[in-house]
């Protein structure tokens, strides 16, 4: 396996604790086809990383899926696009094939694709964000030219290989700048360990929260009452004295949106006070 990795000069909004990634592959079938290439951005020590990982043997494939769980082990929470679709499912089924014991969870990451609204495809997105593109080959043109690479080894084929990726990689950032709340909303800190909030379910006085990262799953319960179709955090009688402002705060569900900054604030603000299990715990 072949490691690249750079220091970019853009500005990206990226929490501590958040990868980006992007792959290529043989083809699109998983049973048939195997991954070549991942591309990560991250922060290493403040300074924003481009790692490229690919393999100029099909039987190598293996370390690029060891090298993916260190960064996931890592780094704990993904940025994608279109990732929730094909490249989580993708290698989730190449660890598998590979008899490697690990599943990658997509609710700790964030599909740029199903945020965005009126999201087209990838170069679409990029236009609306500003990204500019270099390389000038599509995923098809790409699995012919990986096949032309591994008989002849041309170094010219893999540099244009590596920008089609590269710039599939960077454009996620541009896209998740333009939307760096929706990546925020989702991290807490709590006990000076980071959780992703993956999961939320509503029930008439109660909203659980999910919290997780790659170690551990654990939960809130929280009560919430409904006041005129809105459901807001249940904060007692003081509800009626707080201004209008206040109140917009603690909406949990309007209109069927739930509000995750504002459950994200919540947890924020009253993280001494609330009560976190974990997961197996009944209540």
């Amino acid at each position: 396996m072949k490691i690249i990795q750079s220091k970019l000069n853009e500005e990206f909004v990226l929490p501590e604790s958040t990868f980006i990634f992007d792959i290529e592959t043989t083809g699109l079938s998983h049973k048939y086809a195997k991954v070549v290439m991942i591309s990560y951005i991250y922060l290493e020590d403040g300074i924003t990383m481009l790692e490229q990982n690919y393999i100029d043997n099909l039987n190598d494939e293996k370390q690029l899926l060891f090298r993916f769980l260190e960064i996931v082990k890592k780094y704990n929470f993904a940025v994608h696009f279109n990732g929730y679709s094909f490249d989580i499912p993708f290698i989730n089924k190449r660890l598998e094939s590979n008899k490697i014991a690990f599943n990658y969870n997509k609710k700790l990451s964030v599909d740029m694709y199903r945020k965005i609204k009126n999201s087209g495809t990838l170069k679409q997105s990029e236009k609306l964000s500003g990204f500019h593109r270099e390389d000038d080959i599509s995923g098809a043109e790409f699995v012919n030219l990986y096949k032309y690479y591994l008989k002849n080894k041309d170094k010219k084929i893999m540099d244009k290989l590596l920008l089609h990726n590269r710039d599939d990689v960077i454009s996620t950032p541009f896209l998740a700048n333009e939307n760096s709340h929706i990546i925020r909303e989702r991290i807490v800190e709590i006990e000076d360990k980071n959780y992703f909030i993956s999961e939320t379910i509503l029930s008439k006085n109660n909203l659980r929260i999910i919290l997780e990262n790659t170690i551990e799953k654990r939960y809130i319960d929280t009560k919430v009452v409904e006041l005129s179709g809105v459901v807001f955090f249940d904060v007692g009688k003081i509800f009626d004295q707080l201004s209008n402002r206040d109140k917009n705060n603690l909406i949990v569900k309007l209109n069927e949106k739930l509000f995750i900054s504002n459950i994200s604030t919540y947890i924020s603000s009253n993280k001494c006070s609330i009560e976190i299990c974990d997961y197996y715990c009944s209540i």
